[in-house]
């Protein structure tokens, strides 16, 4: 909403207030994390400039959620088309965002134009007909050596369950979760702090770490940060929960930035939100 409408709507409620007075009101609420400013679409030096309750990244989230809803298959610029220019610039990172959710995969077609669907493609998707030809090939001189002979439906179908069915590792052992660690205990947590969020479903990480050093303290377990990580990026990989980033990091105390955990490109994951309130 632009700020010369939130003057108007103001002024409507009988407070005799100026645009100018308007902004530095939401300056302080920007300030508190409860309005967040938006990037607008004009660039004149009389644009208006534009809040909304919950931040842009958020905004462009819900927007492509919405359009992905029905499932299909969807070209880069017909996606990118779903929020107003004013938003490109954060499209891609809410692309990854919901391939991190398991939302959203990339289409194994090829060809100059990307492409995103909502169904996990199979491995062997991606082959070219002269891959699976010369994929044929092959089985033919393996099968001469076979007493039961292959088809290639059975190796097509082998590497797609395989690439399924191996578990994720991590130096070659699949870690355990964390401690008393579970998605029924972080849905407990996000319960009990959801409230001091006024209305904001997703949930600052550093919070949900000091639920969970309470608890483990409470247990007389040691709170393990790599698992407690660990057990976030899984449950993100699973579509349980989505990972977002925060909007200005360089406001963050030291405190939560040794907390909180950073993206490739160094940005921050700083708030998660479940996909469900299913435990």
């Amino acid at each position: 909403m632009p700020l010369s409408t939130l003057g108007t709507t103001v002024r409507k409620e009988g407070l005799k207030i100026s645009n100018d007075a308007v902004g530095l009101a939401l300056d302080r609420l920007v300030k508190d994390g409860r309005v967040h400013e938006h990037p607008i679409a004009r660039k004149a030096s009389n644009a208006s400039r534009c809040f909304w309750h919950a931040s842009a990244e958020a905004y462009v989230d819900r927007l492509l959620v919405g359009a992905i809803a029905g499932g299909g298959e969807w070209t880069e610029s017909q996606l990118r088309k779903t929020a107003k220019k004013a938003y490109h610039d954060l499209f891609d990172e809410a692309v990854g965002r919901l391939i991190t959710s398991g939302k959203l995969f990339a289409s194994p077609r090829t060809g100059a134009t990307r492409r995103w669907q909502t169904s996990q493609p199979r491995v062997t998707d991606g082959l070219t007909a002269a891959q699976r030809k010369s994929l044929e090939a092959i089985l033919g001189r393996v099968n001469a050596l076979r007493r039961s002979a292959l088809t290639i439906t059975e190796v097509l179908a082998f590497l797609d369950g395989d690439s399924r069915s191996r578990p994720a590792t991590v130096g070659g052992d699949a870690k355990p979760p964390a401690e008393g660690l579970t998605p029924e205990t972080l849905m407990a947590f996000y319960a009990a702090d959801l409230p001091r969020r006024e209305g904001l479903r997703s949930m600052p990480i550093p919070w949900t770490w000091r639920r969970y050093v309470e608890a483990s303290e409470r247990r007389g377990h040691t709170p393990d940060m790599a698992r407690f990580h660990k057990f976030l990026q899984d449950l993100a990989a699973s579509g349980r929960i989505a990972l977002s980033r925060h909007d200005t990091p360089s406001r963050l105390s030291e405190e939560e930035l040794a907390v909180v955990e950073r993206a490739p490109d160094g940005g921050i994951f700083y708030y998660w939100t479940p996909m469900d309130r299913r435990p």
